[in-house]
């Protein structure tokens, strides 16, 4: 027994994956042939920001870890010569 038809209006699916990536493929093609030299430009600019942002970043974890250590250490000698306990 053959399989019942479905009903209503019938759809054709496209392949969005590949459509989007050769329409992807043509704008990035145009963008390089039109200005190539800059848009390396703005790439390395964007990579370099990046960079520097992860370096300030470490840097103030550097700064706030040895902020904590003194603050410790002070406490710790400030309960040393009070024969402070917890």
């Amino acid at each position: 027994m053959p399989a019942p038809k479905p009903t209503g209006p019938q759809f054709q699916s496209e392949d969005y994956h590949a459509t989007s990536a050769k329409v992807y493929e043509q704008l990035d093609y145009q963008q390089r042939v039109k200005e190539p030299r800059w848009t390396e430009i703005k790439l390395w600019l964007a990579f370099m920001l990046v960079g520097l942002g992860v370096a300030v970043a470490a840097w103030l974890m550097i700064l706030a870890e040895d902020f904590l250590i003194t603050i410790k250490g002070n406490v710790f000698q400030y309960l040393t010569i009070y024969g402070t306990t917890f």
